[in-house]
């Protein structure tokens, strides 16, 4: 079993160097958003995500729309589903409100969590 530091190396191995796309605080994104690689939220986004990638949703980050992803790290909000292809991982003060179905599933002491869940499961 993978203890706490040896999930922040791998999240922090995923996310260097890939990382190509950033939304600031204070941005505001209205519609279909769409990144082939890697991407950090720490702004808004109104519509569905599609990251080919990591996504990382910093604690100011919210998204209002369904989630496509390969791997996503959530520290914000998100209001629909997450359908990721690796691994999801609510962290402490993160909140969701939506399906998530995901081939892993890592949820923090401390993370809000409303919907169904399927995990194990390939997309």
């Amino acid at each position: 079993m993978l203890g706490r530091q040896d999930i922040e190396r791998q999240d922090s191995e995923r996310a260097n160097g890939e990382i190509n796309t950033v939304i600031g605080r204070g941005s505001v994104i209205e519609g279909t958003f769409t990144v082939q690689n890697s991407v950090r939220i720490d702004g808004k986004v109104h519509g569905p995500v599609e990251v080919g990638g990591l996504l990382i949703l910093g604690s100011g980050g919210e998204i209002d729309g369904e989630v496509r992803v390969r791997d996503a790290i959530i520290g914000g909000t998100i209001k629909n589903k997450i359908l990721a292809s690796g691994r999801v991982t609510l962290e402490p003060k993160s909140i969701v409100q939506g399906d998530v179905n995901t081939s892993r599933l890592v949820i923090e002491e401390g993370a809000t969590f409303e919907g169904k869940c399927v995990v194990g499961h390939n997309r």
